[in-house]
């Protein structure tokens, strides 16, 4: 348990104060006989949650951090028999110093490691539950964010199902449930990826009814399928019962070279297409205009241009004659 907490900066009227002590059991905060309510019963509850590995002392006390500034916080447990010192400082809360019964360190380890130090030693065995599961949800202090009387479970605006499934690991009753999650979030996940790729094109959305029709169709070409395949084998074993083994033997091998041929045709008539098309496309009319264009261009070369014409025109010979042998 939380045995001592002290600090140079707690001071009465500026004396500093003693160590503050704590007794097993109820431990009460009072103000002072004046009745002053600004007396800091509100930043001495956020130190003790600070000792228990807490950051609000920091992010939320600012007013303090600013008027006093750095400042190291000493505290003392008691575990079984056995003290542990340590010490805070608020410039570098992220870690925790060991100390010794002086409070001088002996070594500094981080706030993860103080905190599973302390769930080790309040000997805490609950499954997925970490020591500030325990303490932060259940301080109630002003500044907090769990003071919301119509969500007493709830802290920082949390969803409902996630308080209640503190609650229920604090009791050692959430392990059943956690499968039962596992497995809803894996479907979950399916479904919404499913219905992503349905808004995306990338899969047909088939509702139920959609699907019984698809089934209904299946089936009706399915049993299509069947019955000419059945009337097939049927005609084939008949025609070939009443051959000789030679002509039998024969016809199949006529049908393999038919099958050969054809797949021969269809590559030539291709082919063909495409020499027609060829043919088609090179078709070049020569227009005999040149002494119109000599009309624009007086000093045109006609004799010339006539002599790259008929080249052209030999050309378009040859490929013409290259094309009808290829058709052919």
């Amino acid at each position: 348990m939380l045995m001592k907490i002290e600090c140079p900066e707690f001071k009465r009227y500026g004396i500093t104060r003693p160590p503050i002590m704590f007794d097993s059991g109820l431990n009460t905060v009072l103000g002072d006989q004046v009745g002053s309510n600004s007396i800091g019963k509100t930043t001495f509850l956020m130190i003790i949650d600070f000792a228990f590995g807490g950051n609000d002392y920091i992010d939320k006390s600012t007013d303090v951090q600013k008027q006093i500034g750095r400042h190291t916080i000493y505290f003392t447990f008691k575990f079984v028999s056995k003290l542990h010192y340590f010490s805070r400082d608020t410039f570098t809360h992220g870690r925790v110093s060991k100390c010794d019964s002086d409070y001088n360190v002996l070594e500094d380890i981080s706030i993860n490691e103080y905190r599973q130090f302390l769930l080790n030693k309040y000997n805490v065995n609950l499954p997925s539950l970490s020591f500030r599961d325990l303490v932060t949800r259940y301080l109630r202090i002003y500044g907090r964010d769990n003071l919301d009387e119509k969500r007493p479970l709830s802290i920082r605006q949390e969803k409902q199902e996630s308080a209640i499934a503190a609650l229920l690991k604090l009791f050692n009753m959430y392990s059943n449930i956690e499968q039962l999650r596992v497995v809803y979030k894996e479907e979950k996940d399916k479904s919404d990826t499913y219905n992503k790729s349905i808004k995306l094109g990338l899969n047909p959305d088939i509702t139920k009814q959609k699907s019984e029709q698809n089934k209904r169709r299946i089936y009706e070409l399915q049993a299509q399928l069947d019955l000419i395949v059945r009337d097939e084998m049927t005609s084939d074993r008949y025609f070939f019962s009443t051959l000789s083994h030679e002509n039998a033997k024969r016809i199949s091998t006529i049908k393999h070279e038919l099958a050969v041929l054809r797949h021969q045709r269809t590559r030539l008539m291709s082919r063909l297409n495409l020499i027609r098309r060829n043919i088609g496309e090179n078709k070049i009319e020569f227009k005999n205009d040149l002494f119109g264009l000599q009309t624009f261009f007086p000093s045109i070369n006609i004799r010339k241009i006539q002599e790259i014409e008929g080249f052209h025109k030999k050309l378009a010979n040859i490929l013409s004659d290259e094309f009808d042998k290829e058709k052919h």
